[in-house]
């Protein structure tokens, strides 16, 4: 039975205590209000709210099938729906009253609307007993259920009385689900663990649910704490909330972080709830277990909970299957799985897919017989999930089978794995989704914006790209390694149980920021000017909620032009803390009015920063340089044929070597090939970079090499750039800041552009091929083979700007290597 009377308080709402008894007269009160037929399906949608479960049990009451939907579903969604399942009656908040008229509208349906609102309550209703399913059979349609649309195509899963009982009596089986215990109520009830676990199996073991009005941190914690409650049901989404304000408490004091420390090395639950009492005491005291589902829980985030003394209790399942297929028992919890099977379900992998077979599993979706077919096969349902069963039963899940991604090779790439290790390596990475890219994996990062703040980080690419991406990539193998990224400013898309709605990541690829007027633009003086440079800077209007870096674009470069104007205009310093803290048009705008000197409008000018009074002095010297040439000419032209074109066409006087970067190789090569008179009145700009290779490492300890730091002083290494062009000598730059990760070149970045201007200094273009063939990223050794460097006669800036001049001499550069690469597939036909 259902719904029965256990003589106690069924619901906590709004401080209110409903009794089962009371519930049971208030279902009869909703059941008195419409007509239905047996099956006849009634929707319920709206928020949390004790309406929703009178309304949920009426339709049983009845014999009817109860669709519960979200909230917040839009006007045509909710017309697809109700098209689907033809509802006769709909129970709705006056909140949706008027999505659900005109998604009825829409529809062309005859339906029944009720809203809450406008139901009066009689004080006392005399009711006889009831039961539920009223036919007596468990096989009865009890529910259809739409699923959350991960895909992008919700189905309607049919699921009869026993589907339901199966997980419940399951968890009672377990001791998991107990009458005593006092569960808080967050999670919508129109997705089925929610459903389940705080309205159905409440009615049916007899514990009771405090309903939680307000989803805000201090009213959660009140209700645990004035309410005593034992239990609770939560998903990832939720603990990662709770998870990132506990960490940032803990992180900012060193006595915690030092206990934090110590409890995740001895790893004992109940020492660390003992260490942590404050931090339990503040959830209540009384919550034994911490139960999650729905979504994938990030290791990470396990683990750091549990060493805080949360007992976190994982399981699995899906809508098809009432929910449950697996779980965690109390009394052994193995973190990283999902548990074992529930008693009645049987579970194996077929093809590394899991595959199901019980009272739980679904009837089939609603009038759609070509996917029930797809899932339901031979009696067993196949979650479209993946995963492996180890030794001693547990189950773990490693992703999705329609999420692999298959590579032009043929790899098959688990993007849930991959984004994991990624998640583990950095704190600056508050989520990420990875997909595929032109037969390459590409990586959606969206950063952790308060850490970068934190740590005074303006420069989020490129952060992100060498310190996270790139780590993960020296460990990867070859096909797995990340070749592409994107920063994002905004979350994933996500279901409401917070299940990545991967289908729409390749969206994000072609995703343009939709420039657009504001009828509230600020108008104070400092916005105006401010956004009159940027406009300038970047070729378009810049609106007040754009991010300096993610929509504008600006980079290293552009950010040392603004913090130049801004000091020249202003008399205000930005530091980097300031850039990081005001990363948007209007934040600087508003720092700019605030903390101003002054106001003019003196034009940028970059000849005035370069020229800058500095402490760097050239070094002088080149034995080291000698050595190493001699040596790596010896080696490296025994080992590839170097072909070398256009060398004679080098002025003699001082230039810009501007080249493309295909390897490791590239400037050992060109110290082999420089005519030693010009190597030693020539310095190369090198990133500082700790993980550089060996080779370089020594020969950035000799004499011609400037190694330059653009994250932290952008600044003073363009004055160290200068200075060498300032006394006479010549500059090699690869401006694409790093070399190739897949073959392809990148934009290159403007700084060659700039001290070519500034100084008149010609551009001499260098084309490189046949390198990255041979040594392409990630490889330890290279192969052998030919190695082309083409020079082509010196670029004068003359009026050129800067960007004009940087893209004359890319696509010069490009041209040369695509004729190259022409010549190699002719010769090979």
């Amino acid at each position: 039975m259902f719904l029965q009377d256990h003589n106690k308080t069924a619901f906590i709402y709004d401080d209110v205590h409903i009794s089962y008894r009371v519930l049971m007269s208030r279902v009869v009160f909703y059941d008195s209000l419409y007509k239905i037929r047996k099956g006849d399906r009634v929707a319920v949608l709206s928020e949390n709210r004790p309406e929703w479960i009178y309304a949920f049990y009426s339709a049983w009451k009845k014999g009817g099938i109860t669709v519960p939907l979200d909230f917040a579903l839009s006007v045509e969604s909710l017309t697809e729906i109700l098209k689907d399942c033809s509802p006769k009656v709909i129970f709705c908040s006056d909140k949706e009253e008027e999505t659900v008229k005109k998604a009825v509208k829409k529809a062309r349906l005859a339906v029944k609307i009720l809203v809450f609102e406008r139901m009066a309550m009689p004080t006392h209703i005399e009711f006889d007993d009831f039961t539920i399913p009223v036919s007596g059979s468990m096989e009865d349609l009890a529910l259809i259920m739409y699923t959350s649309g991960t895909t992008g195509n919700p189905k309607g899963v049919m699921l009869t009385y026993n589907n339901l009982m199966a997980s419940i009596e399951s968890l009672v089986a377990m001791n998991m689900l107990r009458k005593n215990d006092i569960l808080i109520g967050l999670l919508p009830f129109y997705h089925i663990l929610p459903l389940q676990g705080l309205v159905v199996g409440t009615c049916v073991v007899g514990y009771t649910v405090v309903l939680v009005k307000s989803l805000a941190a201090e009213d959660i914690l009140k209700a645990l704490q004035k309410y005593r409650v034992t239990m609770f049901l939560g998903v990832p989404r939720l603990y990662e909330l709770f998870h990132r304000g506990i960490m940032t408490k803990v992180n900012a004091s060193p006595v915690g972080r030092v206990l934090f420390a110590l409890a995740s090395r001895i790893d004992s639950l109940s020492f660390s709830r003992a260490l942590f009492k404050k931090v339990h005491d503040s959830f209540g005291g009384n919550v034994h277990a911490y139960l999650t589902g729905g979504a994938k829980m990030e290791p990470r985030i396990m683990d750091d909970l549990w060493h805080l003394g949360f007992k976190m209790v994982e399981g699995y399942g899906s809508t098809e299957t009432a929910p449950l297929i697996a779980f965690n028992p109390f009394e052994k919890v193995k973190r990283g799985s999902v548990g074992i099977p529930m008693a009645g379900t049987s579970v194996k992998i077929v093809d590394d897919e899991i595959v199901v077979k019980g009272r739980n599993v679904m009837k089939g979706y609603y009038n759609n017989r070509r996917d029930t077919d797809r899932a339901l096969r031979d009696g067993w349902y196949y979650t479209g999930d993946t995963g492996h069963i180890d030794d001693e039963g547990y189950l773990t899940v490693t992703g999705r089978k329609d999420d692999i991604i298959v590579l032009a090779n043929g790899e098959n790439i688990n993007p849930e794995e991959v984004e994991l290790s990624i998640m583990k390596l950095s704190p600056l990475v508050q989520d990420i989704g990875v997909t595929e890219l032109n037969g390459q994996l590409a990586a959606f990062v969206y950063p952790n914006f308060d850490m970068f703040r934190k740590e005074n980080i303006i420069n989020i690419f490129e952060t992100i790209k060498v310190k996270v991406i790139e780590n993960y990539n020296r460990t990867a193998a070859n096909y797995r390694r990340i070749l592409h990224v994107k920063i994002v400013k905004d979350e994933f898309p996500k279901t409401r149980l917070g299940k990545l709605k991967r289908y729409m990541l390749k969206e994000l690829l072609h995703d343009k920021h939709v420039r657009r007027d504001y009828d509230d633009e600020p108008v104070f003086r400092e916005y105006a000017i401010l956004k009159k440079f940027l406009r300038e800077m970047k070729g378009f209007v810049p609106v007040k909620t754009d991010h300096l870096e993610i929509d504008l674009g600006l980079d290293s470069l552009d950010k040392v032009e603004l913090q130049t104007f801004v000091e020249r205009n202003f008399g205000l310093f930005l530091s980097d803390e300031e850039m990081a803290s005001h990363a948007t048009v209007l934040s600087m705008a508003e720092l700019i009015r605030d903390g101003k000197v002054r106001v003019s409008n003196e034009e940028f000018n970059w000849g005035k920063i370069l020229l800058q009074e500095n402490t760097f002095r050239l070094p002088e010297g080149h034995l080291r340089l000698r050595g190493l040439r001699s040596f790596a000419r010896l080696l490296l032209h025994w080992f590839f044929e170097i072909r070398v074109r256009g060398l004679e066409s080098i002025p003699g006087n001082p230039f810009i070597l501007v080249a493309n970067h295909q390897s490791y190789l590239d400037v050992l090569i060109l110290l082999t090939i420089l005519p030693v008179e010009l190597l030693e009145n020539t310095y190369f700009l090198m990133k500082d970079n700790p993980r550089r290779s060996k080779i370089l490492g020594f020969l950035s300890r000799g004499r011609n090499i400037i190694i330059v730091n653009i994250d932290r002083d952008l600044r003073g290494s363009l004055q160290k750039a200068a200075r060498v062009l300032e006394k006479g000598k010549n500059l090699v730059i690869f401006p694409e800041g790093i070399r190739t990760r897949t073959g392809a070149m990148q934009p290159f970045k403007k700084l060659f552009s700039i001290l070519s201007r500034e100084f008149n200094a010609p551009v001499v273009p260098l084309a490189i091929k046949g390198a990255y063939a041979l040594m392409p990223y990630g490889k330890v050794l290279p192969s052998r083979g030919c190695i082309e460097f083409i020079f082509s006669e010196e670029i004068y800036p003359g009026k050129m700007s800067y960007d004009k001049l940087t893209r004359k001499v890319e696509s010069h550069i490009g041209a040369i290597v695509e004729a190259l690469e022409g010549e190699k597939i002719g010769a090979k036909k």
